[in-house]
């Protein structure tokens, strides 16, 4: 990949993964897409429609109000648990159909680009896994 001074590569947002929605500061809402970048532009766009008073009602994603976003590249048969989790620990109020007790509770283990993450441990622990020189 080529390197330009003062960009940085954002080619993981097209990906799959898990994203966060922030205003001012504390998460609101966690979601997952196949394409990250596309569902969050879909989430500006709704709430910029709710604004204006035109809801567009045959799109499921729903219009939120955010001044940030986080992301986590993942692959597709991870998303779930990663979502789960994450509202688990954050409780995004945007979030009320997963804010039930009826969420995973047994520590699940994700391997994400090297880094092993142990999520809903009461001892959560972060590892780099790194492969052996030849």
């Amino acid at each position: 990949m080529p390197q330009i001074e003062g960009f940085t590569a954002a080619g993981a947002i097209l990906k799959s993964g898990v994203y966060a929605l922030v205003l001012r500061g504390s998460v609101v809402y966690i979601g997952k897409s196949k394409n990250i970048l596309s569902r969050v532009y879909t989430h500006r766009s709704m709430w910029a429609a709710k604004r204006r008073g035109r809801a567009v009602k045959h799109i499921a994603t729903p219009g939120i109000q955010f001044d940030d976003f986080l992301y986590c590249a993942c692959p597709e048969h991870q998303l779930d648990a990663l979502e789960q989790a994450l509202i688990r620990k954050y409780k995004p109020i945007h979030n009320k159909q997963h804010n039930s007790r009826d969420m995973i509770t047994q520590p699940i283990e994700l391997v994400i680009q090297g880094v092993a993450l142990r999520l809903n441990d009461p001892k959560p622990a972060a590892t780099l896994t790194r492969r052996p020189c030849l």
